[in-house]
């Protein structure tokens, strides 16, 4: 996959994003996720997550529910919910996330992580 872009990557354990837009309020971002990868089960204080999905194989948890993401659906994370993104494929994913709140990288809760990240 090659994805050009003029913005550097941000890399993760679970893949790699990069912003495509932020103000103080607002923020646009492009994840590619792993193979075989998760984000970590997590929550935040001062943000709400937005996610579009545009190709099959991701699925999420979302509060106390396991879901399928499917291509043109969008999936909303309000303040303070639990969520997981899982890449269960052997292809990397892409998916966009639009945070509105305060969203800042700092505002992460993690209650769960296979790469050994603490809070």
């Amino acid at each position: 996959m090659d994805i050009q872009t003029k913005v550097p990557w941000e890399d993760r354990p679970w893949g790699r994003f990069y912003t495509v837009y932020h103000t103080p309020h607002i923020w646009v971002k492009t994840l590619i996720i792993n193979p075989r990868s998760e984000l970590s089960l997590q929550f935040h204080d001062h943000r709400e997550e937005h996610w579009s999905v545009t190709e099959t194989g991701l699925s999420a948890n979302i509060g106390s529910e396991y879901m399928i993401l499917y291509p043109g659906h969008s999936y909303h994370v309000g303040f303070k919910v639990l969520h997981r993104i899982l890449n269960l494929t052997h292809e990397p994913k892409i998916l966009t996330e639009v945070a509105w709140g305060d969203p800042d990288e700092n505002d992460i809760t993690r209650l769960q992580d296979r790469y050994g990240r603490v809070q």
